[in-house]
């Protein structure tokens, strides 16, 4: 068993180890960059997809606020454009519509 021993060359297997280990500090450092760029590309794709939405809902907001429709067919409520809303009340006098019912 001695015989044995004695041919183990331990210089080559520590070099052999050393190589090892820095390999497998590699691949998991470059298995973890690469997980965090996932990540990175995956919320840049949402904040697009956030911001999209978002100006998609003030466009909408916009279009109903400038136009003319039916609130209530039954109850006779009307919505009008922003700016002519606006008119209105600036010609109101005494509290009194400036176009009767």
């Amino acid at each position: 068993m001695e015989k044995h021993l004695a041919d183990i060359n331990v210089r080559r297997l520590l070099l052999i180890g050393a190589m090892s280990l820095i390999l497998l500090v590699e691949i998991v450092l470059l298995t973890q960059a690469g997980y965090h760029y996932a990540v990175d590309l995956r919320r840049q794709a949402e904040i697009e997809n956030a911001t999209w939405d978002v100006k998609k809902l003030e466009r909408r907001q916009k279009e109903r606020i400038n136009e003319l429709r039916w609130v209530d067919r039954e109850k006779g409520l009307v919505a009008i454009p922003i700016d002519a809303a606006m008119e209105r009340v600036a010609e109101r006098r005494d509290g009194e519509p400036a176009v009767g019912r």
